[in-house]
Order: C-alpha cells, then structure tokens, then sequence
C-alpha cells in the first residue's frame, strides 16, 4: 500500500503515516474469514431453502433428524492457544505446544440428533461407500430413529457422495423417508455442526493415548447424552435456534423479528 501510494503521489509517506490515516478511519489490518467457495449456485439455493423454512415452528423443526459425520484427530494445533512469556522465552516448554505434524492418529465417527433424542455414535472404519451407509447406518441406526420420533419426521443429510448414492436414494424411497432437501456447502444452517465443536473439546481435554481408544468418546460431557425422551438441554437449545439461522441467512436483523427459540410460534414481523 505504501509504495502504490507512493507511485500514484509521486511523493515520498512514510508507513507510520499510512497507519495513522488508517487508523483515524477506524480501520484495522485483519485476517480474512474462511469460508467455503461458493457458485451462485449455491447462493440461489441457499436463498431458495430459507425463504422455504423460515416460517417454521419449533414442532415442524423438532421433526428433521440432523445427521452428519466429522473426524476428530488425537494431536490437533490450529494456531489458537496464546501464552503470556517475556522476551526470550519463546523456544522454553511452558511456551511450546505439541504437535503431531501428520496428525497422530484420527477417527471418523456420524451421529444424528433431533430434539428429542439423538443416534448412537456410530465410529466409520474405512471408506464409507454408499453400500455401506445403506447397510450400517441407514438401515441400522436412521431409520429406526425417524420410525422412533413419529409420523412426519424428516431426514436431512450433508449431500456426501455416499449420501447421493442410487442404492441409498432407492432405499429412502422405499422405506417412504422424508427427505430435506438441503442446500449444498451450508454448515452454518445445521445445528449439529455446534455439538460437534462441543464434542471436539470435550475430546482433547482428555485425549485417548493412541488412535485405538477413540471409539471411547467423552460424549456425556459434549451435550450429546440425548438419550432421555426430552433429550439434552444443548440439542434442543440448538434446534429451537433454526428460525433464527434461516433469518440470518436471508439477512434480516434479529431485532425486527419476533423470534423466540423457546416458543412453538414461528418468526413473525
């Protein structure tokens, strides 16, 4: 910026200059937010799923079983932790966080949760293919759960591969599931994505020592002990929250809507 400014004034500034003058106009030099790339594709139907849902209530919401798999690794180092040392203490083992630089070990596991009550942890063993996730989890765990919650509930997934799959399309068509259609890329609208966080601290707090032990997750501790009929108090905090994600996305102030995550009344303006 410095040497642009310098070549379109033909003059000499100074960086400290610069800095000032930004600083008088309240900007400040920031890291960039991540996010996924998105096509305008994805934006029509992001547009399109909210402008769909955004009048649900809390009953129609406590309806869709939120599912979604996520992979937890035993070292894990994403350049948060801070430490308060003096100059020079930089390299000494109170400063110094360690890590694994292929990771030390991983498990994949999938988990589903509605508001009243969640899946069993399921933990995926090599590569999960659409046969497999037919057999082992549809099958096995998600469709006993949707006949559990009741006539109208409805299954929402991440649009995987394996998700998309003619076997497993066959089968929800066949055993008659309601599926949501979800838009593509969009974690944020899911509300599982926040018990995964959860359940990602809760992990390295007390890491397993070796890959093999992580089957034995501290879910309890995550909030995603749902297996009571009113399920944990995190889950349907998170899935009364869904009015107010879907009025975020289409970018309307909470302010001027009526939103109460704890009434069955959807948002009303």
């Amino acid at each position: 910026m410095v040497g642009n400014l310098r070549a379109a004034a033909n003059s000499t500034v100074s960086r400290r200059t610069v800095s000032r003058r930004l600083l008088a106009f309240n900007l400040y030099f920031r890291k960039s937010v991540v996010r996924l790339p998105l096509t305008p594709r994805h934006r029509r139907a992001r547009l399109a799923f909210c402008r769909n849902h955004w009048r649900w209530n809390r009953q129609q919401w406590g309806m869709v079983l939120f599912t979604d798999e996520s992979r937890f690794t035993l070292s894990n180092c994403d350049g948060r932790r801070r430490v308060w040392r003096r100059p020079g203490e930089r390299f000494i083992d109170g400063c110094v966080q360690g890590h694994d630089r292929y990771g030390g070990g991983s498990v994949m596991v999938l988990a589903g949760f509605h508001e009243r009550g969640r899946t069993p942890l399921y933990r995926i063993v090599g590569n999960l293919t659409g046969i497999r996730y037919k057999d082992e989890i549809l099958r096995g765990q998600i469709i006993p759960t949707l006949r559990a919650m009741g006539q109208g509930a409805t299954l929402q997934d991440v649009n995987a591969t394996h998700h998309r799959a003619r076997v497993v399309r066959d089968e929800i068509q066949h055993q008659e599931i309601n599926k949501m259609n979800w838009p593509a890329r969009y974690p944020d609208l899911a509300p599982i994505e926040h018990l995964w966080d959860n359940l990602w601290v809760s992990f390295h707090q007390q890491p397993p020592p070796n890959c093999q032990c992580c089957s034995a997750l501290p879910v309890p501790a995550a909030g995603m002990d749902a297996d009571t009929p009113a399920g944990a108090p995190e889950a349907r905090q998170l899935d009364a929250s869904k009015n107010w994600r879907v009025a975020c996305c289409l970018g309307w102030p909470h302010k001027l809507l009526n939103i109460d995550i704890q009434s069955d009344n959807p948002c009303n303006f």
